[in-house]
Formats: C-alpha cells, structure tokens, sequence
C-alpha cells in the first residue's frame, strides 16, 4: 500500500473514531471499495439531468450543491471535508432530480458506488453500525443547512459564516441563494455588520 493511500485510510480513520471506533485493518478492506479521485475547481460531478449513483467523503476541499430551477442555477449548499457529498434526494429515490454537484474548490473524494454498499456491510459487517452513525451526522449537517432558511436574515447570515469554511470565496448571488433572501439584503446586512463592526472598536 501506498504512503499516500495509508494517509487517507488513517484520516478517514481519525475523522469516523469520534462516530465509532473500529479497527485500522477494517478501512483497509474499505478502501478496496472506494475509488480516490480528484477533481479540479469548477468540475462538474454530477450534474442534475444524471442519477446520482455515487457516495463521495471529502478528504480534502468543497462541492457546492446547486439547485437547476429556470436555466437558471442557483447554489444551496457546500459540502467540505470531512463531509459526505451526494445529490441524496436523487440516491434515495434512484430517479433524477435537480441538483448539480460542482467542484467549489480542487477537491480529492473518495467514491463508494452506491451497488457496492450490500458487499461492503457483507465483507465488513462492522461498518453497519458506523454507516447508520455516518447517516445521522449527515442528517444533522443538513439540518443545519436548511435551518438558515428559518432565521432572522442577519443571524442566518452570521450561522452561515460559522457553517460553511469556504464562506469568503462566496459570491453574493451564492449567498442570496443559499439564504433564499434578495441580493440586497446581503449587502444591507454586510453594511450592517461593519457598521456594528466600527461602532464596536
């Protein structure tokens, strides 16, 4: 096994210990299932008019979510490392949907099919539990996300800066988006916080 492979098994590792402790040599025969790959800033991975037949852990960058709505697309959400992203509505239902995942960032996934995850629980009956563990810290997570939409704009904004790492890199249209708020309402609240921001020095 590579050293870079070895790497990932154990940051994969130090990540889930915090969900369940299970043994090194277990993600070893995981990683037998997981194909590595990397995929630059902008990089479609899914796109809205495809299945969604894969399962990605970010090891390393963010996947912005992008609702297809108009010929328009509009961004919901980013998933970064350690996260696990995928169009869930469309892997659930195992029809298509409207959501496109693209690069945000360059970002190095590990991809589980989702045909393989029958064997995986056969061959490593350990990660049953772990995967319901992995299951409720996702449904967590997007609860949070959409929590946004059902606070005061200023607060959703200020929990948005908390929740997503790559914030800065945002557009103002992502974050309109996102927050489901007016363009300018993003930049009221912005003027808003650096006044509060001067008055406070």
């Amino acid at each position: 096994m590579t050293h870079r492979m070895e790497h990932l098994i154990t940051q994969m590792k130090e990540d889930y210990d915090d969900l369940m402790i299970i043994d090194h040599k277990e993600y070893v025969k995981l990683f037998q299932f997981l194909k590595i790959k990397c995929y630059k800033k902008g990089e479609i991975l899914k796109s809205h008019d495809e299945l969604e037949l894969v399962s990605r852990y970010i090891f390393k960058g963010d996947i912005a979510e992008y609702e297809y709505r108009a010929k328009k697309f509009y961004c919901r959400k980013v998933f970064s490392a350690p996260d696990t992203a995928c169009d869930f509505e469309s892997y659930r239902s195992e029809e298509t949907s409207n959501i496109t995942l693209k690069a945000f960032t360059d970002v190095q996934v590990g991809e589980l099919q989702k045909s393989d995850e029958f064997s995986v629980i056969e061959y490593i009956p350990v990660f049953a539990k772990l995967a319901l563990r992995i299951n409720h810290r996702i449904a967590k997570i997007d609860r949070q996300w959409k929590r946004l939409h059902w606070l005061e704009k200023k607060e959703a904004y200020n929990t948005l800066q908390k929740l997503c790492p790559v914030f800065n890199q945002l557009q103002v249209a992502e974050i309109s988006a996102i927050l489901n708020i007016p363009e300018r309402s993003v930049f009221r609240i912005r003027k808003e916080l650096a006044n509060e921001f001067r008055s406070f020095k």
